[in-house]
């Protein structure tokens, strides 16, 4: 295990800055998830703690010495990529192996970490074969376990699961908690996936152009959402957001009120999670079916509210409804979010 600090990092190519003065303590142990859109800058970040790209200015530590002038090799860090880099050449076993005999670390060394790596990993019966010959979820095994027996103090994975279909990244996503609560390693965790996020991580950091917008467990980003950004990255379905008004300290929506804000007056956003809502006839947004989708055990309703606004709605699968039906869904007022003018949040409920 290891901490990983970073302090004042900027990452710039030419005139554009990718990285602005980046500051994060990673605690020993911790499994930190990098999420945000495409393009924000969270894979050069990783890059950057594994020594693949320079820094512009900063500095990085792990276990409060400096690294960032240190080449990968002596980092202590072991990385996974979202292309598995497997030698075709290779079984798994020299796949696994052959980092270790790059080093000159001993056979009789590199024979029991590669066991080590396979027994945790269910690799054991598939030592001889070439990636060829596997699947794809057993090719990312086969990446990690190669991260494994260097025994590194801090693993990083750049979106190891993106190559995979839905179903076999649920099963990795859970073999890598596992693997986590295992190991007890410090791990850096990069995706866009925020469903990957809310459920690998201690905590997320969120970037957007470069910069963190929140730092906090899956849960306080949920409920408590620095801004109006960061709520709509975080659940699944995203929240809806809707057109409302403050005035007079109240902030109201088709006549309900949904919240008190001092010293707020003018137009402000609502934002309602679709988990949150339900069919009731007594409730207070009002609309038409455009699009139903059943799926077994949950539905999404997805309405054209009477005031033009559109919503979508996560319902449990008992209820069917029809594209032109009528449809009234009710709210709890404090399970709201009420944004301001500049995307901050500014009251819940």
């Amino acid at each position: 295990m290891a901490t990983l600090a970073l302090k004042s990092v900027k990452k710039a190519f030419g005139d554009t800055t990718v990285i602005q003065n980046m500051e994060l303590s990673v605690e020993n142990g911790e499994l930190i998830v990098f999420v945000g859109p495409s393009g924000c800058g969270k894979s050069t970040l990783l890059r950057m703690i594994a020594g693949l790209e320079t820094l512009t200015a900063g500095e990085i530590h792990i276990d409060g010495e400096r690294i960032d002038h240190q080449p990968p090799s002596n980092r202590g860090i072991a990385m996974v990529f979202q292309s598995y880099a497997l030698y075709p050449h290779k079984n798994v076993r020299g796949n696994l192996g052959f980092s270790l005999k790059h080093a000159g670390v001993d056979k009789t060394e590199i024979d029991k970490r590669v066991n080590v790596a396979a027994d945790i990993l269910g690799l054991q019966d598939l030592m001889d074969r070439k990636p060829r010959e596997l699947s794809g979820g057993q090719r990312q095994r086969v990446a990690i376990g190669r991260a494994i027996v260097r025994e590194p103090k801090v693993f990083l994975f750049d979106e190891p699961l993106s190559n995979l279909d839905a179903a076999l990244r649920v099963h990795m996503r859970v073999e890598i908690l596992k693997l986590h609560q295992r190991l007890k390693n410090t791990m850096v965790y990069v995706t866009h996936d925020q469903v990957e996020a809310m459920t690998l991580a201690d905590r997320i950091v969120v970037f957007r152009h470069g910069a963190v917008e929140q730092v906090g467990t899956p849960l306080e980003l949920y409920r408590h959402p620095a801004n109006r950004f960061v709520a709509g990255f975080i659940g699944s379905p995203a929240m809806n957001f809707l057109k409302a008004h403050c005035g007079s300290g109240h902030v109201t929506f088709n006549e309900t009120v949904f919240c008190s804000r001092q010293h707020t007056d003018g137009d402000v956003t609502l934002g309602i999670r679709p988990e949150h809502l339900k069919v009731d006839v007594h409730g207070q947004l009002h609309g038409e079916v455009q699009v139903f989708e059943h799926l077994g055990g949950e539905a999404f309703v997805h309405l054209t509210l009477d005031d033009g606004q559109t919503l979508v709605a996560k319902l449990d699968g008992e209820h069917h409804l029809r594209p032109g039906e009528r449809c009234v869904l009710g709210i709890d007022p404090q399970k709201c979010h009420v944004f301001d003018s500049t995307g901050l949040r500014i009251c819940t409920g």
